[in-house]
């Protein structure tokens, strides 16, 4: 039996190795002692990845150390080890966690990438969504639920079934079949692209008829809300002073909303369309998706068309005229809302844009000047000709 330790992120890991039983107990316990208190780190985690085998009297060590610490977790846990704690319902004492299938995206196709995580086509039936190294499992956990949920609403979605881990990161697993993003489709049938557009915008109206609740998820205004506050000394005081009023008034509209609807992150097969990559879903007003469309397609390639070869490989003219596609579609025609809708949409995503350009330390950038320039005078000159910012 070995006891190491490694630090990671300020936590201190406890990394037991092989097996823990009567003949080595003791020792084990003193070596665990030992490293806790010679150790700076406050948090620690007990790592069961290469534990063979634990008896009582390794339970009864684990006990003892549980009476220090309330809230100690075990991680990396393997099916056997886990029955051992089960059975003798440890599980029920400490947090316990089994330890995730490994899985690796080397040569895999990227298909969609958004602010947590990539998504790969890992084989013909499933895709991999790895999430970035800063994702909490608990953040992914709730992903799934979320999943779940739109899932149960009658929205056609695709749900993770198995939780991975993809080198240091955390991957969910999710079945697809056949299905490829809208994207994909796009790229391949050019001649088909008013066909897409419109399965597209439909299946968004579709889910805007979905009634949901802030018991349920999160409000997507909260997220615009930060991005209002982040203009206040980059706009003059007046827009700034209407815009964070408009923002405020807002009411949060009882429907379900993706939070970042784009073609990548819609998938089709046979059967229709199949919504993907749901940790932005949340209740709010319909704007707020046709934000996510406006930047996928225009907003991000605007001055570097080179952003939308390389986000869902289709050429910056196309994309723009999706976006136009998209717009007609979604409000049949009607010439006074989509202009309407456009002023809107380009305040939001104005604010959106340059808070990220600032935030990501763009904004000195040849590119984040540009933006940030042409945002600004959009949202000065949009601002006075809106009474509110939903539609």
């Amino acid at each position: 039996m070995e006891v190491t330790k490694t630090i990671k992120d300020g936590l201190l890991v406890i990394n037991l190795i092989g097996r823990i039983d009567a003949s080595n107990a003791p020792e084990v316990e003193k070596n665990i002692n030992e490293i806790i208190s010679n150790s700076s780190e406050k948090n620690y985690i007990i790592d069961a990845e290469k534990l063979e085998y634990i008896s009582s009297a390794g339970l009864r060590v684990l006990l003892r150390l549980r009476k220090t610490v309330s809230e100690l977790k075990v991680i990396n846990v393997s099916n056997e080890i886990y029955n051992i704690f089960d059975m003798t319902g440890f599980v029920e004492l400490l947090t316990v966690e089994k330890a995730y299938r490994k899985l690796s995206v080397d040569g895999c196709e990227v298909i969609a990438q958004g602010a947590k995580g990539r998504i790969y086509r890992y084989d013909d039936e499933t895709i991999v969504k790895v999430f970035y190294k800063n994702s909490p499992i608990e953040e992914i956990k709730n992903e799934r639920e979320l999943c779940r949920k739109v899932f149960m609403k009658g929205i056609n979605s695709a749900i993770p079934y198995d939780i991975v881990k993809v080198g240091e990161f955390y991957g969910t697993v999710v079945e697809l079949l056949n299905a490829k993003s809208l994207s994909k489709q796009i790229i391949k049938n050019p001649d088909k692209l008013e066909e897409y557009m419109h399965i597209f915008s439909d299946f968004l109206k579709k889910i805007h008829t979905v009634k949901a609740t802030l018991d349920e998820f999160p409000s997507i205004k909260e997220e615009g809300v930060v991005w209002v506050n982040a203009m206040k000394g980059r706009i003059s005081d007046e827009a700034f002073n209407k815009l964070n009023q408009l923002i405020n008034e807002m009411p949060v509209t009882p429907i379900l909303i993706h939070g970042d609807y784009h073609t990548n992150n819609v998938m089709l097969d046979e059967n229709g369309p199949i919504l993907i990559d749901m940790d932005t879903v949340s209740v709010g007003n319909p704007v707020f998706d046709l934000v996510g469309t406006y930047l996928a397609c225009v907003g991000y390639s605007m001055f570097n068309p080179q952003n939308s070869l390389d986000f869902s490989g289709i050429p910056y003219e196309t994309t723009v005229k999706m976006w136009n596609l998209f717009l007609n579609d979604y409000f049949d025609g009607n010439n006074e809302k989509m202009n309407e809708a456009q002023l809107k949409v380009e305040i939001i995503s104005g604010a959106r844009i340059i808070r990220r350009m600032y935030k990501h330390k763009l904004d000195n950038t040849e590119e984040g000047k540009k933006i940030i320039e042409y945002y600004t005078n959009k949202i000065e000159n949009n601002i006075k000709v809106v009474d509110n910012l939903y539609i």
